[in-house]
Parts: C-alpha cells; structure tokens; sequence
C-alpha cells in the first residue's frame, strides 16, 4: 500500500477531512492532497506530524506490513492506550485473544 493510501485509510478511521489533517500538521490542503494522490512523498518532519495526529508510527508509513508487523503495530497501539481504556474495554480485547 503507498503512502497515500495509508494516509487516506487513516482519514476514513480517524474520520477526519483532508483539509482538518492539513491543517493539524501544518502543510496546505493542496500539499496533503499531492501526498494523498502519491504525486509528493512528505518530508520526515511531516511524517513524523502525520504519525502523531493519526496515532501510528513513522515506520506504518515508510515500510510494508507483514503478519508480525501487524502484530506489532497492534501491540504498541494497546500499550500506548491501555491506561485510558475501561475495563470493559480491556475485557474485550481479551474475550477476542481468546476466542478460538
């Protein structure tokens, strides 16, 4: 998946306008919308932006998934957002591990 694809997924999940993530992460619309459509690769300094406010790491957007990037991605998510979780939530995800 390129970059733009990635970032346009994240726009869907996220719920969020082309033209809110631009101006979160400090570029034009009509920049975000080039990187978008994969005629611009963003510089670093607007990744590492573009990770922060759509909550993934640089390395989502820079590498190809495997099955244990997956894996990984998932891991950091929950650790990163295990302390803010109900417990109801917490169980969630477990009855979901566990489920065969």
């Amino acid at each position: 998946m390129s970059i733009g694809e990635k970032i346009m997924e994240l726009l869907v999940k996220e719920k969020m306008t082309q033209k809110e993530l631009a101006t979160k992460i400090n570029v034009t619309e009509s920049s975000m919308s080039r990187y978008i459509n994969n005629e611009r690769v963003p510089r670093i300094d607007v990744l590492a932006n573009l990770s922060n406010v759509l909550n993934v790491s640089i390395e989502y957007f820079t590498q190809e998934k495997n099955d244990n990037g997956d894996f990984l991605e998932v891991k950091r998510l929950v650790a990163r957002n295990a302390s803010r979780m109900t417990q109801e939530q917490k169980l969630e995800l477990a009855r979901i591990l566990l489920k065969d």
